[in-house]
């Protein structure tokens, strides 16, 4: 599991060596402080082929460098990983280290503050606490086991689409990881290779503090969220072993307030996170954030739709008075709802 980084680690070295005493040359190194100066930024390096081409890249786009090792090393390696184990289960785990070797990636880059900054220091200690937090999350629901299933998404997909899996997994799977996750990374090249010079707020120690704070209570609720639900299933599943009906809904904690405290958590933290490239002056770094939004409330359709298809009847209909009475997504004063139900409802 920990080995299939290594191309990107030897070319990462290599392209150090190669280029690093080239930081200074203006050829090389283009800066871009909106969206459409690194588009500009980016087809410039693409047309021009030459022998430079690959140090142009490195230090003149260094998001752009993030993308081709991002493509060919996750989207291209993990689809044929997952090929010969027949399950895709491995980008899972990964979700959550691989804005963390981002996060050092724009760090240990030639363009980088050789002293990194207070704001920078505070951007990879909150990654890392967001990671650990996953990780932990992630290996506790799985049993502390590696490759115990796969995401039901991939399995649905699987199914629905027969042998053309074998092509359509390579986009559903590979290629729709890299723009949320290269995304919601973003603001970590900002805070270690600035392009603006407009960086005062950057430097204000106090607001980065805020933002510091403020991640760690939307990591906080996330993490609250699942261990909530952690508890909720292994009681289900100690009520069934005893012979006893499940509860049919969870309404403790946070989850009284929303159906998907988790969600919020988690678009709460990456929301707060992009502050930082708005501090240094690279607003248009949030897409990623945006983009990584849009995907959760999508998952949440698709989880609740599932939910509603395959749980009994009236289970099904003590969920859709759930719905009617909670938010989706932000922590909503309850609306309604008798006691028994708003502790946990038995089937």
């Amino acid at each position: 599991m920990f080995t299939v980084l290594f191309p990107s680690f030897y070319v990462v070295q290599y392209m150090n060596k190669q280029c690093g005493g080239k930081v200074n040359d203006p050829y090389m190194v283009t800066p871009y402080n909106t969206l459409d100066d690194f588009t500009k930024n980016m087809v410039l390096i693409i047309e021009e082929q030459n022998t430079n081409s690959i140090c142009k890249t490195y230090l003149g786009n260094p998001v752009l460098t993030v993308n081709i090792l991002f493509f060919l090393n996750v989207s291209v390696l993990f689809w044929v990983i997952g090929l010969i184990q027949r399950t895709f289960w491995l980008i899972d785990p990964y979700w959550t280290l691989l804005p963390v070797l981002i996060g050092h990636f724009y760090r240990q880059h030639p363009l980088a503050n050789p002293t990194p900054s207070l704001q920078a220091n505070l951007a990879m200690v909150l990654v890392y606490i967001w990671a650990s937090r996953l990780t932990y999350s992630y290996f506790r629901r799985e049993e502390w086991k590696f490759g115990q299933r796969e995401d039901w998404r991939y399995t649905k997909m699987s199914q629905d689409f027969g042998s053309l899996w074998y092509i359509v997994s390579f986009f559903a799977v590979g290629v729709a990881q890299q723009p949320l996750l290269v995304g919601v990374s973003l603001p970590l090249c900002a805070v270690h290779i600035s392009t603006s010079n407009n960086n005062a707020w950057a430097m204000n120690d106090n607001v980065n503090y805020l933002v510091f704070a403020l991640c760690v209570c939307a990591i906080h609720i996330a993490e609250s969220s699942d261990t909530t639900l952690q508890n909720f299933m292994l009681v289900n599943e100690k009520r069934v072993n005893e012979g006893k009906k499940k509860i049919s809904i969870l309404r403790n904690g946070l989850w009284k307030y929303s159906r998907h405290p988790n969600y919020f958590g988690e678009i709460s933290f990456w929301t707060l996170y992009s502050s930082f490239a708005f501090l240094n002056g690279s607003g248009w770094m949030v897409i990623g954030t945006v983009l990584n939004t849009l995907c959760l409330l999508t998952v949440t359709f698709m989880t609740e739709g599932k939910m509603l298809r395959e749980w009994p009847k009236d289970r099904v209909k003590s969920y859709k008075k759930y719905q009617r009475e909670v938010s989706m997504i932000v922590p909503w004063p309850w609306i309604g709802g008798d006691e028994t139900e708003a502790e946990g409802k038995e089937e």
